[in-house]
């Protein structure tokens, strides 16, 4: 809503405060931010990207992104390692 409204500058401490929490360190993926609502990380860390990535659409803030790469890296490698698992529990050719 900041983004939509011209707060850029409180959208980019928000999303500082978020790249600065804790990950989880079994899997390295982030933490959820929201458990009471009963939201996974895996739900969380595609939000942050949707987030992060609209952030960037208003912004054009390569240098915050570029700031950031590592736990974007983070989230990205545990979204795509859960997906996977996820594949080779399934039976070839599922829907």
């Amino acid at each position: 809503y900041c983004l939509d409204w011209g707060y850029t500058d409180n959208a980019r401490r928000y999303l500082e405060y978020l790249l600065g929490q804790p990950t989880n360190t079994p899997d390295g993926g982030i933490r959820s931010h929201f458990p009471e609502r009963g939201t996974s990380p895996v739900y969380d860390g595609g939000y942050f990207l949707q987030v992060l990535a609209r952030y960037h659409q208003y912004t054009r803030d390569d240098a915050f992104i570029r700031r950031h790469m590592a736990a974007i890296d983070k989230c990205i490698a545990y979204i795509l390692n859960k997906r996977q698992r996820s594949l080779l529990a399934e039976p070839a050719g599922p829907p």
